[in-house]
């Protein structure tokens, strides 16, 4: 396939891109990340992590059927999501910013409530918060043009959610560049168990931040809303290189430390 040039304004989101992949664990993942290791400890006995796994098998099918395309059809000015792929990136990107208020607002509303149930509602946070996670990442492939319902989709969206929660950014380029190419990638008969495992470790690790003792609250609703930003940033830059390779102006995004 022969690249077509980026225009000014592409040639800033592959780098906005690149950027992102080679960023490492901020001061706030090292910092909850320590904090969290009693809490998570204690809340695995609430929590197994078959029973996480459980809510994030559940969690998908909720989101998945709660991600109608309707709106952004109506707002993106076509009858199909597929058209998206052939509008402007520009076009993609503020549906996407739509997208991630609602995502947001609903990310900090569960992590406060649960919070403030402590370790009675910690567990329920973990399923609500996959929830709110897996249906950001279907609106914003939506947002791009991408309907995310073919069989092979289901790994590629655990994948996306994957890389966003990674621990390191050796940890992230390894699961991009499955991502890359998801038919290969699907074909491994242990890839969704590693994922929903993986996820589930995640989640009760956030989740945990709920059980603060008096602080549950605060900690809860900021940590969620945290993580889902993370998820719409991450989400929104893989269907952006996505977009791009599919609309042949690159192949691949290497990562670039920020300066």
């Amino acid at each position: 396939m022969s690249i077509s040039p980026l225009t000014d304004y592409e040639a800033r989101v592959a780098q906005e891109i690149a950027v992102w992949k080679a960023e490492k664990l901020g001061l706030y993942g090292q910092v909850t990340a320590r904090m969290t290791k009693p809490f998570a400890w204690a809340l695995k006995h609430v929590v197994p992590e078959v029973a996480a796994r459980k809510a994030i098998e559940a969690a998908y099918a909720t989101s998945d059927w709660l991600a109608s395309p309707a709106e952004i059809l109506e707002k993106g000015g076509v009858k199909s999501l597929p058209e998206l792929q052939h509008k402007s990136l520009e076009l993609s990107d503020r549906l996407a910013d739509q997208v991630g208020q609602g995502s947001q607002a609903m990310a900090a509303v569960d992590g406060a409530v649960t919070g403030a149930g402590g370790f009675l509602l910690a567990a329920a946070d973990v399923g609500a918060l996959a929830v709110v996670a897996l249906h950001a990442i279907h609106r914003t492939g939506h947002c791009y043009g991408y309907p995310l319902d073919a069989p092979e989709d289901r790994a590629y969206v655990l994948g996306i959610l994957m890389a966003v929660g990674s621990k390191s950014s050796t940890e992230r380029l390894e699961i991009l560049g499955k991502l890359q190419n998801v038919k290969t990638w699907v074909l491994a008969e242990t890839v969704e168990a590693v994922a929903i495992e993986s996820l589930a470790r995640q989640l009760v690790e956030l989740a945990s931040l709920g059980a603060v003792p008096g602080l549950g609250a605060v900690f809860g609703g900021g940590a969620n809303l945290i993580f889902i930003r993370q998820v719409l940033r991450g989400g929104r830059c893989i269907f952006q290189e996505r977009s791009l390779r599919d609309n042949g102006k690159l192949d691949a995004i290497a990562p670039v430390a920020a300066e």
